[in-house]
């Protein structure tokens, strides 16, 4: 069946929703003693654009781009601008993990401060924004089972 014109502009898309995730089993509930969940909101592209952006600039240096500073750079922006709770410029929790800096990155990695935690959260992050984590492993996986 061929898509027509009219079916884009009578549709609604949907909204990609919130969507809530474990990052760490050490984070329990002083009442219900369950792990804590955090919320993750996908970025719209302008947001990514803009972020994209201002990690160049940050990571170029005498015109040339550092590539592991650019992507470490952008990696945690996007952690911490797609994460909704915890609010992690909130000062009574910077406070609690000792941040000085109110560098909403530095609690984070404080808060995650196992590589599997934060690496996991990156991932479960990049999902939410639209992208095939472990792409390539998943296409051998696929070409082992033809």
């Amino acid at each position: 069946m061929e898509t027509t014109l009219s079916e884009f502009l009578e549709c609604v898309p949907e909204l990609p929703e919130n969507v809530k995730y474990i990052a760490s089993e050490r984070f329990k509930s002083p009442v219900t003693g369950e792990p804590l969940e955090w919320e993750i909101r996908p970025l719209s592209n302008a947001e990514s654009e803009r972020i994209k952006v201002q990690c160049q600039k940050e990571a170029t240096k005498k015109g040339r781009l550092n590539q592991a500073r650019f992507t470490k750079l952008y990696n945690d922006t996007v952690m911490v601008e797609c994460t909704v709770f915890p609010d992690l410029r909130n000062g009574q929790l910077q406070d609690k993990f000792g941040v000085k800096s109110a560098d909403p990155v530095e609690l984070l990695g404080k808060m995650l401060c196992l590589p599997g935690e934060y690496n996991g959260y990156l991932e479960k992050v990049t999902e939410v924004n639209g992208f095939v984590v472990n792409q390539y492993e998943e296409a051998a996986e696929e070409a082992k089972n033809d």
